[in-house]
């Protein structure tokens, strides 16, 4: 067995069709996981894996080099919202959402063309690390509202909030 590279990994917060489901982005030397994109994969024990089943690869310039998830996805009347982030050529990190199936996330019901964040303020372009990186990591809904939390630049947790009305509304 080939050592997979594992990045990005978030659970569903609740099982789907008696599983536990896995969104990862597995990469290896052998280059069968060598497209930087999006995968699913079951479990019924949190042991024992599936094999994980490409979802999304890069597709708009803003997310040309990879992609991969952010936050566990949201459920939601329409679909799971799926926030996740991308990285273009001049590795600058965004965040973009798509809609996933409830019963068969690996259906895309929407995906955004464009990106809902990108890096403006001075703490998001500059850190100790890497620069021009929104990185989002976690998501609670409430009363409405939608607080996306993420990273910026390795160095500090921003947020940011928008009403669930209103990305769904996009997305669709």
């Amino acid at each position: 067995n080939a050592l997979v590279d594992e990045r990005d990994n978030v659970l569903f917060p609740e099982k789907i069709g008696g599983n536990y489901a896995l969104i990862r982005r597995p990469k290896n030397s052998d280059k069968k996981y060598s497209n930087p994109g999006i995968c699913l994969s079951y479990s019924g024990d949190l042991k024992n894996w599936s094999e994980p089943k490409l979802i999304a690869s890069p597709k708009e310039k803003w997310e040309e080099l990879k992609i991969g998830a952010g936050a566990p996805p949201i459920k939601t009347e329409k679909g799971w919202l799926l926030i996740y982030h991308g990285v273009d050529s001049n590795n600058i990190y965004r965040t973009g959402i798509m809609l996933l199936d409830l019963h068969n996330p690996q259906t895309i019901i929407a995906r955004g063309k464009d990106f809902i964040m990108e890096p403006q303020a001075y703490y998001e372009r500059f850190g100790l690390v890497i620069p021009d990186v929104i990185f989002p990591s976690a998501a609670v809904l409430h009363d409405g509202l939608l607080y996306i939390y993420y990273g910026c630049c390795d160095t500090c947790i921003s947020v940011a909030t928008v009403k669930i009305e209103e990305i769904i509304n996009y997305l669709i």
